[in-house]
């Protein structure tokens, strides 16, 4: 059995309750779409292991997004199709769910909490998103470690975050640009119709 064409479609979001850390590209996307300052709705949570982590203010962060007081993340629409206001740019965290690979090989991951998981089998679309994700995030984890290496301990998660997106535009992939540029222009077709 294939996936469904839109895999979130008439879910109840499950997923949508777990914390979603984002990388700076994830970041850049949103912010461009919603054109509103990160602040509204950017958070932090301590990293779970050091190299996971931006050193500021003594600590290792990492950048997740904001929940809501019932702990759905702070896009999660209820009442939407899709349940994501931000589905056409959401993380790539969320492109991949509820996906893993191990070894090479790709499997749904268990006791994840989602109802459409039984029967999925990996598809073109699943694996440009997985290869564009793990590009993204390969390239994030060498922007921590540079940060990490010169830090002192005493900047802001927004030095961290202007530093990233200095170092974005250094390390840009081609191919991450002409697809995030083609699905911009796909977005703006499906809208006018």
């Amino acid at each position: 059995m294939k996936k469904p064409k839109n895999m979130c479609e008439g879910c109840k979001g499950p997923c949508c309750r777990l914390m979603v850390e984002i990388s700076t590209y994830d970041l850049a996307r949103i912010q461009e779409k919603l054109g509103e300052k990160h602040e509204a709705f950017l958070g932090f949570n301590d990293a779970h292991a050091q190299e996971y982590g931006f050193f500021v203010n003594g600590r290792f962060l990492r950048f997740v997004l904001k929940r809501k007081p019932n702990g759905e993340c702070i896009f999660f629409d209820s009442k939407g199709p899709l349940h994501c206001k931000i589905y056409d740019v959401r993380p790539a965290v969320c492109t991949t769910y509820p996906f893993g690979e191990k070894d090479g090989r790709v499997y749904v991951k268990k006791n994840i909490g989602c109802p459409r998981k039984a029967g999925w089998e990996v598809d073109a679309e699943f694996l440009k998103h997985k290869e564009n994700s793990d590009w993204e995030w390969d390239r994030y984890f060498e922007i921590i470690d540079e940060w990490n290496s010169k830090a002192t301990g005493e900047d802001t998660p927004t030095d961290f975050a202007m530093f990233a997106f200095s170092r974005m535009e250094a390390n840009s992939n081609p191919i991450w640009r002409f697809y995030y540029n083609v699905r911009k222009l796909v977005q703006r077709v499906l809208n006018r119709k």
